[in-house]
C-alpha cells in the first residue's frame, strides 16, 4: 500500500451531490497531477461563496484537520489529509473515492494545483521542518521574547542604536540559557506605525538573532506589528514572510478573526508522539485600530484581506480552540499530551482579578492594559482542563505570575529597547521536564526571568493582595 500526503487548498471545479450519490465534474480528468519524490500531490478546495473568485494563498497546519468533518464543512482553509493509494498511483476511481472520503458538501470546488509553477511564498514551509522534541535529558526550554519594537526610529539617530541594544539583550539571554529549544515572540516585534514600506526589513532584524543560531521560533502578533504604511506590512504579509524565513509559525483558519491562531506539538525525545502542546492566539489590535487609516490604504492597494481584524480574542477564536481540542482528544496520537501552554500578546481581563485578589510574584509597574472584551477564553481553558500555563506581553513594566483556577498566568519581560519604559530588559524562560520514573509520566514546568545582564531570578518578589488598596477593575 503506497502513501501520500494530500494538501487541500482552493478551487474551480464542481462536485455535485445528488442525494447520497456524489459525482465528480471536470475535476481531475483534464488536470495534471504533479508528483514529487515522496508522491505528494497538491489539491485545493473552496466552499462556494459570494466572492468565489477571490484567490486564497496556500498555508497549512494539522490544526485545520477539524475543519473537514460532518460537523464543520464551511471551512476555507488548507489541511493535511492522509490517504492510502495502491502502488503509489492515483487513478480516477481512487480520486473519486478520495473526494467521497473527504465528505465535502455539494457545490464545493476542487482543482489540482501544480505547485512547481507557483510563484507564491511557500506557506507550507513549516510542514517540512523537524518535529520540536524534548532533548536527551527529557527537557524542553522555551524563551519568550516580547515587545522588541524594532524600527521605532528608522530615520532618527537613536533608532539603529536602539535595535542593536535589543539584539544584544537577546544574545546575552540566549548565551546564558544555553540549550534553547524554542523561542516564542509574543508580539510587537516591530513598531509598524513608525515604518514606511520596509516592515519586512525590521522583521528580519527582530528574529535575526534567533535565526542565526538555528533556534526554532514562532510568533504571535501584537497590536503594533501590522501598522506600517506602504507594502508588505499587513499581518498576512508578515506571517508569510516569517514562515519564508524558516519559522514554525502558521496561518490560522481564515474564517475566525486574527491571523496567528495555531498550535505546535512537542514530541518526546525519541520523536514518537507529542507529549506537550503550545497554543498561539492572535489577541488583535487595540483602540479600534482595525479601522486605522494605514490599514485602509493597504486594503485599497492590495484588495480586501482574507482575514478578519479583531481587537480582542473573540468568541469565534475561543470556539475554534474548544472544537480543535475536542477533536484532538478523539485521536489516540494525543493520548500522550501531558502539558499545554498558551501564548498571546494582550492580557486577559482576569489578570486584574489575579493581581487584586491572589498572591503573585513579580512586578506590576504598569497597571494592566487588558483586552477590552472578555469572551471566556480562560473559562474554556479551565473547562477543557488542558492548559496549565499562559504568558502574555504588552505591558512593558509587568512581569508577575500568579495562579487562577489552576492556570498559572504570567507576563513575559519587556525584551526590547524599543517601546516605552526604562525597566531592565529581559525574557521569561519556561522549562518543561518529563518525569517518567513513575507508572504515570508527567511533564512539570518551571519559569523564571533572565535579565539582560545575565542574572536569573527564580523567585520573584511576592505580592499579597492589599486590602486597603483600590483594586483595578477596568483595563487601562
Amino acid at each position: 500500500m503506497g502513501f501520500f500526503l494530500l494538501v487541500v487548498n482552493c478551487s474551480n471545479n464542481i462536485i455535485s451531490n445528488n442525494n447520497n450519490n456524489k459525482k465528480i465534474k471536470n475535476t481531475h480528468h483534464n488536470s495534471k497531477i504533479i508528483y514529487d519524490n515522496k508522491n505528494n500531490v497538491n489539491f485545493k478546495f473552496n466552499k462556494i461563496s459570494n466572492n468565489i473568485n477571490k484567490n486564497k494563498q496556500q498555508y497549512s497546519g494539522n490544526h485545520n484537520l477539524i475543519n473537514i468533518n460532518k460537523n464543520n464543512k464551511e471551512d476555507y482553509d488548507y489541511l493535511n489529509y492522509k490517504y492510502d493509494v495502491s502502488n503509489s498511483d492515483i487513478s480516477e476511481n481512487n480520486l473519486d473515492n478520495l473526494y467521497d472520503n473527504l465528505d465535502l458538501e455539494s457545490e464545493d470546488y476542487i482543482q489540482i494545483k501544480d505547485k512547481q509553477n507557483s510563484n507564491n511564498l511557500n506557506y507550507n514551509n513549516n510542514n517540512k521542518k523537524s518535529n520540536l522534541k524534548f532533548n536527551k535529558n527529557n527537557k524542553f526550554k522555551i524563551i519568550q521574547f516580547t515587545d522588541l519594537h524594532y524600527g521605532e526610529g528608522e530615520n532618527l539617530s537613536w533608532g539603529p542604536e536602539q535595535d542593536i541594544n535589543s539584539s544584544r539583550v537577546m544574545n546575552t539571554i540566549l548565551d546564558k540559557e544555553k540549550q534553547v529549544d524554542l523561542v516564542i515572540f509574543t508580539g510587537d516585534l516591530i513598531t509598524g506605525n513608525n515604518i514606511i514600506d520596509n516592515a519586512t526589513l525590521y522583521w528580519e532584524k527582530a528574529i535575526g538573532v534567533v535565526k542565526q543560531r538555528n533556534i526554532p521560533w514562532a510568533i504571535a502578533f501584537g497590536n503594533h506589528d501590522d501598522l506600517a504604511s506602504g507594502t508588505n506590512g499587513s499581518r498576512e504579509d508578515l506571517m508569510a514572510f516569517d514562515i519564508s524565513l524558516g519559522s514554525y509559525s502558521q496561518f490560522g483558519p481564515s474564517q475566525i478573526p486574527g491571523v496567528s491562531n495555531y498550535y505546535l506539538q512537542i514530541f518526546d525525545k525519541d520523536d514518537k508522539y507529542p507529549i506537550s502542546m503550545v497554543w498561539v492566539l492572535d489577541s488583535g489590535d487595540v483602540d479600534n485600530r482595525c479601522g486605522h487609516s494605514s490599514r485602509l490604504l493597504r486594503e485599497q492597494s492590495r484588495g480586501p484581506s482574507d482575514y478578519q481584524c479583531n481587537t480582542y480574542i473573540t468568541k469565534e477564536q475561543v470556539q475554534w480552540y474548544s472544537n480543535t481540542t475536542k477533536y484532538l482528544k478523539q485521536s489516540s496520537l494525543f493520548d500522550h499530551i501531558l502539558w499545554s501552554g498558551a501564548f498571546f500578546h494582550i492580557p486577559l481581563q482576569e489578570y486584574m482579578l489575579l493581581w487584586n485578589y491572589d498572591t503573585c510574584h513579580g512586578y506590576n509597574n504598569d497597571s494592566i492594559a487588558c483586552q477590552p472584551k472578555n469572551e471566556g477564553l480562560l473559562e474554556e481553558f479551565v473547562n477543557n482542563g488542558d492548559i496549565s500555563f499562559i504568558s502574555v506581553g504588552h505591558n512593558h513594566g509587568n512581569d508577575f505570575c500568579g495562579t487562577l483556577d489552576s492556570v498559572k498566568m504570567c507576563y513575559g519581560r519587556h525584551s526590547g529597547y524599543g517601546g516605552y519604559g526604562t525597566w531592565e530588559r529581559g525574557a521569561r524562560v519556561i522549562e518543561l521536564s518529563l518525569s517518567s520514573q513513575s507508572e504515570t509520566p508527567k511533564v512539570h514546568f518551571n519559569t523564571w526571568i533572565t535579565f539582560e545582564t545575565g542574572q536569573q531570578v527564580f523567585n520573584q518578589l511576592q505580592h499579597r493582595p492589599n486590602s486597603t488598596g483600590i483594586p483595578q477593575t477596568k483595563c487601562t
